[in-house]
């Protein structure tokens, strides 16, 4: 074979050799863009889910702010209310002011079923925003920090506190008179309501603040990658340095 034919050949296969790659490489091109195009709505359809559940859980952690708040100033009250001479108010005041300071509460349940579904199956990749999936995966150590101190607080009440006052005054309905004078000049009272009280605004009430200025951050995000317009939304005080505080919530002092 002459060198012009050899040469025609060699020209003929690379031409095909091309022809070749350019396919793939257009086929890998289809690949990805469809890929993408999946990715992104797989992540809007979580993002959407998302916001409507943490839209649910920003209501309920401000009701449960809102009940935490109820307990510390019925608490204050009963406080401004100790002493060797105590001045109680008449009527059933004193009675319901008890109710309310000592009323039955649970740890804030976080609904998260999305979220944690998200997480479970490593659907955390799909979301763009590297600030939000941050965020995102912190939420539940966030909900953890605020539900320990709950239950540490349900656990003083239960066992300590309500046990002290049952001792002390007769059930409702009963024969026996109640005695407040005497259980509100015990400064044994005093000291386990002024724990109660600082169990709420020194290790309660400063994660729930946390928690629902990492939501209103969340929330806003997501509206921003949905293209939503910017909702109003409140400004939670800022967080305390609880380092010095976490040695000391265990007990009343």
């Amino acid at each position: 074979m002459s060198s012009e034919g050899r040469l025609r050949r060699w020209r003929g296969a690379f031409g095909e050799f091309v022809v070749i790659v350019v396919g793939i490489l257009v086929a890998l091109a289809g690949d990805a863009w469809f890929d993408g195009r999946t990715e992104r709505r797989e992540e809007r359809e979580a993002l959407v889910a998302l916001s409507e559940e943490f839209t649910a859980s920003l209501g309920a952690l401000e009701t449960s702010r809102q009940r935490h708040r109820t307990y510390a100033a019925a608490t204050s009250r009963l406080l401004q209310w100790t002493g060797p001479d105590p001045q109680l108010p008449a009527g059933d005041t004193v009675s319901a002011t008890l109710e309310r300071a000592l009323g039955f509460y649970s740890s804030y349940n976080d609904q998260r079923g999305v979220l944690d579904g998200i997480i479970a199956s490593g659907g955390l990749r799909l979301i763009q925003n590297d600030s939000l999936r941050a965020m995102l995966a912190g939420w539940p150590a966030v909900v953890e920090d605020l539900t320990e101190d709950e239950v540490v607080a349900i656990n003083f009440r239960s066992t300590t506190l309500l046990p002290y006052v049952y001792q002390r005054l007769p059930m409702a309905g009963s024969k026996f008179p109640r005695d407040y004078r005497a259980l509100f000049s015990d400064p044994y009272f005093e000291r386990l309501l002024d724990w109660r009280r600082r169990q709420v605004e020194l290790f309660i009430m400063p994660p729930y603040e946390t928690a629902l200025r990492d939501l209103h951050v969340i929330l806003s995000t997501i509206d921003e990658d949905l293209g939503n317009p910017p909702a109003a939304s409140a400004n939670p005080t800022a967080t305390p340095n609880r380092t010095s505080q976490d040695t000391t919530r265990r007990s009343p002092r």
